[in-house]
């Protein structure tokens, strides 16, 4: 009887969690639920894009007061301590964003929260799937990129956050700084020939075109070369033709002087009968 009991308590239990589930789902389900849970969550991206941009104008300012701090601790920061937008909490998260994790990057996390609510709220938006793939790279990539170039400028480190600079670092040391920029490189290639359908038509054209340039100057310059040799060689036929022509005149007029001179010389002469 007992065992019964027990058996008969747990279908209960089950039926229970079943039925709440089924609850649960048709709420979800529901397209005010939806339109509810995805306009929270625009506004909390908003608000995040907000104490971001923020930080770029007062987060130097700020980082002395919240830097030390955790979130307990907030209460204790007087109204005119800070300068960030959204007062205490956005200095202090967006210390920890920007400085302790990816930087400028992050600003990629929020528009895709942006985009995913607005799928939430039925705007028609590109596809979540796609769209979360590239942020994710590109969220990954911004933060080693500027953490790999702003290395030896403590002013613009938070630009990679420290999760760009660690990484960037840990590639220099094991692969080199050309090994790390071509790594850089290529994942940007690879990434942009999977997002971009006209990207591999773009790098034949403007190879070939480079090349045709350089194939072309090189040419333009041989001609000019050609061509200044025969104008010298030119220029220095016609002075050798000129000089001819300028002796060969000088001996006529020399010998129309000495033809003309002879009657003169024989003018006043009496030959005798």
């Amino acid at each position: 009887m007992a065992q019964k009991k027990k058996t008969n308590n747990k279908a209960n239990i089950l039926q229970s969690l079943k039925e709440q589930w089924n609850n649960i789902v048709h709420i979800a389900q529901n397209e005010k639920a939806y339109f509810i849970v995805g306009a929270l969550l625009v506004l909390l991206m908003l608000y995040l894009c907000i104490l971001l941009i923020s930080f770029f104008f007062t987060g130097a300012a700020d980082q002395s007061v919240v830097g030390h701090l955790r979130f307990t601790e907030l209460g204790s920061v007087a109204k005119g301590d800070v300068h960030n937008w959204n007062g205490a909490f956005g200095a202090w998260l967006s210390n920890i964003i920007m400085n302790k994790w990816f930087g400028v990057s992050s600003l990629l996390l929020a528009f895709y929260g942006l985009m995913a609510g607005l799928r939430l709220m039925r705007v028609r938006v590109s596809k979540l799937g796609k769209g979360f793939v590239y942020s994710a790279f590109l969220f990954i990539w911004i933060s080693i990129f500027f953490g790999f170039i702003f290395a030896g400028q403590p002013q613009l480190l938070f630009l990679g956050g420290a999760h760009g600079y660690h990484i960037s670092q840990w590639l220099n040391v094991k692969i080199g700084i050309p090994g790390t920029v071509i790594v850089l490189f290529f994942s940007m290639l690879v990434f942009l020939i999977f997002a971009i359908q006209n990207t591999i038509p773009f790098i034949r054209k403007s190879l070939q075109f480079n090349l045709s340039d350089k194939a072309k100057a090189q040419a333009r310059k041989v001609k000019e070369f050609i061509t200044d040799e025969k104008d010298e060689k030119d220029e220095d036929e016609f002075i050798e033709t000129e000089s001819i022509s300028d002796e060969n005149e000088n001996n006529n007029l020399s010998e129309d002087y000495f033809i003309n001179e002879e009657p003169a010389e024989n003018e006043g002469v009496i030959y005798a009968e």
